[in-house]
């Protein structure tokens, strides 16, 4: 009898697609945070219970999708779709954490039906995304605005085979500018399947297309001027999504 080695699996093949950013809205949304206010102190013991304040011009809430998309830290994000029903500080944590005592950042911005963020072409102070820090306790000492990656997409379960050939990559980078001698972000797709890498010169969201069902560890990278990884806070972020093809679509959102 004659035994011969398994043979390796071979990697599915998935791609990247760089589609370019959707046009910019006219007029463009803006979108701003009026509660927490920059550096506000905020008693720690009520802190979970005090609702998040916007203002949004420009943008219909509910139609054809449009939303806000609220993130506290590094945590899942949180769609707004109406300013009538806006989250308290604690609902922007998951259900097995709690608000910490010290230093926060909330993030919003405004957001697609089709998940991925509204980004200005130009500079602009009336923008639509804004980010304030706060502090739960005792204020934190004054940090100076670093650069910092905002992860949107991809997020939570892709059933069906049209969601999981076409999973949008997004994020919002704040503090630096992208470019092709200056800053980057690494984008690292890996699972049991396979890894897949990609680097991103230009904001711009990505498409991924061609992935196998499976959970999948989704990272992205700030990429220092020097190539190497920026070692900062916000400089990584990572998220695990899951693909299900054979399973039947999602409904919504």
């Amino acid at each position: 009898m004659v035994t011969t080695a398994p043979t390796a699996a071979a990697v599915p093949t998935v791609t990247f697609e760089r589609k370019g950013r959707s046009p910019s809205p006219q007029p463009l949304p803006h979108v701003e945070i009026e509660f927490p206010i920059a550096e506000q102190r905020i008693w720690i013991q009520k802190a979970s219970r005090y609702a998040v304040r916007l203002a949004v011009e420009h943008w219909p809430l509910g139609k054809d999708g449009a939303a806000v998309q609220l993130c506290l830290d590094d945590h899942p994000p949180h769609l707004v779709t109406s300013l009538h029903d806006l989250p308290r500080l604690g609902e922007l944590v998951p259900e097995d954490r709690v608000l910490e005592a010290g230093a926060h950042r909330l993030f919003a911005v405004a957001v697609r039906g089709n998940g991925e963020t509204v980004k200005p072409t130009e500079p602009t102070s009336r923008a639509p995304y804004a980010t304030v820090r706060f502090h739960l306790g005792e204020r934190g000492r004054p940090e100076a605005d670093s650069a910092r990656i905002v992860y949107s997409q991809p997020r939570g379960t892709f059933n069906g085979q049209a969601a999981a050939d076409c999973i949008l990559v997004d994020f919002y980078l704040l503090g630096v500018a992208l470019g092709e001698a200056t800053w980057s972000v690494q984008v690292r797709v890996e699972g049991r399947a396979g890894s897949w890498m990609t680097r991103v010169h230009e904001w711009q969201p990505l498409w991924l297309h061609g992935i196998p069902s499976g959970d999948y560890d989704v990272s992205l990278q700030l990429i220092s001027p020097d190539g190497v990884p920026a070692d900062v806070p916000g400089g990584r972020v990572e998220r695990t999504v899951t693909v299900n093809r054979d399973s039947p679509p999602a409904r919504g959102r």
